[in-house]
């Protein structure tokens, strides 16, 4: 009797065709899935069905822009088939490590979408909030089809996505021809265990994509030393092409290390919280009636309001923050109210003594206030660079950079407001 057929999607079949032939993997390696692989991604997407790829590579081997490229083409996709109604892909839809993907997907708007994944942070896989948002981080990859929003993630080795089926191992550049070239596995099951199926390999230009930016960005950008026409020409070119803007801010993210000495991005959004918190405390240090409970209960507030996941440990860790700058206000308070008692005292006491007790309680003052500013400034500066490296918090993804193919067609419609550098 017959077998019956069943419609399943052209990965499973390939990779139960394969395994049940055992057909070696030196034989597969040779087989072009380059054409297979996007009628499968399109099918997916017109069945409204997750496609959910995840890219492996070693350093320097182009998986960031094999992703992106993978994932403008899926949100063409969606457009083409009415998934959408409109939009375009640009910086919007990039995460340039798993914890801008979680504040991505903790906006409510972001559904209907394709979201890639650049990095995986490793130093943010330490400290505080680390299980909350690692649970977190699952619950989005759960939830994620029921807002369809469609991933591509990047990482060096790891699976980053535990719902990831569609595995891309690059394994070779050529940056001549700006080809990707990648083999494609299949995760299946089988008898409940988890197997990858090599599928065989897939091809990916990207010239179209990179043309700007290697073309007429990045030798500028690069230099050590850049001249004001350098910086002009970088200006003009990241508010018309979004993969040169984004290739920008990849690079500023390399300098909160370098330059900023800022290991973990998390301390840049816990700045702000606490700057909140601490000013809005502030006047109750003069009437000592503060104390921890109400700190924390603060930092819950405000957490909330900016949608930032906390834990036991991370809320403590903000409460301390907080209470050591109050403390600092508390006593800097009560010696300004033992100069105000000096002051009455002045006559009644000898004049050695005064000049004494006033030297001493300006010093305190000026010690603390001091040290007041300067953790507030430390605190400022961690706001500040927020505010230029978060992508969320940069009102600019929305107005000057338009991020999208549209602002090339702009560009060469000769409607631009500026005038075109040389390259």
């Amino acid at each position: 009797m017959a077998d019956k057929l069943y419609l399943t999607n052209k990965f499973y079949f390939y990779a139960q065709k394969y395994a049940e032939n055992l057909t070696t993997d030196a034989e597969i390696r040779n087989i072009d899935m380059t054409a297979e692989f996007w009628d499968e991604v399109e099918q997916e997407i017109i069945n409204d069905e997750l496609v959910d790829i995840n890219i492996n590579a070693k350093v320097r081997m182009s998986k960031s822009t094999t992703g992106i490229n993978a994932g403008l083409e899926i949100f063409r996709l969606l457009l083409k088939h009415k998934k959408r109604k409109e939009g375009e892909f640009g910086l919007k839809n990039i995460a340039r490590d798993d914890q801008e993907f979680s504040k991505i997907m903790r906006d409510p708007n972001t559904a209907f979408t394709v979201i890639v994944t650049d990095e995986i942070n490793d130093l943010e896989k330490t400290g505080e909030n680390v299980t909350v948002e690692k649970a977190l981080y699952n619950d989005f990859s759960n939830v994620q089809a029921g807002r369809y929003v469609h991933r591509v993630s990047c990482s060096p080795k790891d699976a980053t996505d535990p719902n990831a089926d569609i595995f891309l191992e690059i394994v070779s550049v050529d940056r001549q021809k700006k080809i990707t070239h990648a083999h494609l596995y299949y995760k299946m099951f089988k008898g409940g265990n988890e197997y990858m199926q090599l599928l065989g390999y897939v091809d990916f230009y990207v010239g179209e994509l990179i043309k700007v930016w290697d073309g007429k960005v990045k030798k500028h950008f690069l230099k050590p030393e850049k001249t004001k026409y350098d910086e002009n020409i970088i200006k003009y070119w990241r508010k018309r092409d979004f993969y040169t803007e984004y290739m920008c801010r990849k690079y500023e993210k390399m300098e909160l290390i370098t330059k900023e000495g800022i290991m973990r991005p998390r301390m840049l959004d816990y700045a702000e919280v606490i700057i909140k918190v601490e000013g809005k405390l502030r006047p109750l240090t003069r009437l000592n009636i503060l104390n921890k409970s109400t700190i924390k209960n603060f930092i819950k507030k405000y957490c909330r309001e900016a949608k930032i996941p906390t834990s036991i440990v991370g809320e403590e860790l903000m409460t301390q923050e907080v209470d050591g700058i109050l403390n600092l206000w508390k006593s800097y308070f009560k010696i300004v109210g033992d100069y105000s008692n000096l002051e009455k005292r002045k006559g009644k006491m000898e004049d050695y003594e005064y000049q004494a007790r006033e030297e001493l309680l300006k010093n305190t003052m000026n010690e603390l206030m001091t040290t007041i500013q300067a953790q507030l400034e430390e605190l400022q500066r961690y706001k500040e660079i927020n505010e230029k490296y978060n992508l969320l918090h940069n009102g600019r993804d929305n107005q000057e950079n338009k991020e999208t193919v549209s602002g090339r067609q702009e560009e060469k419609q000769g409607k631009a407001e500026e005038v075109k550098p040389k390259a």
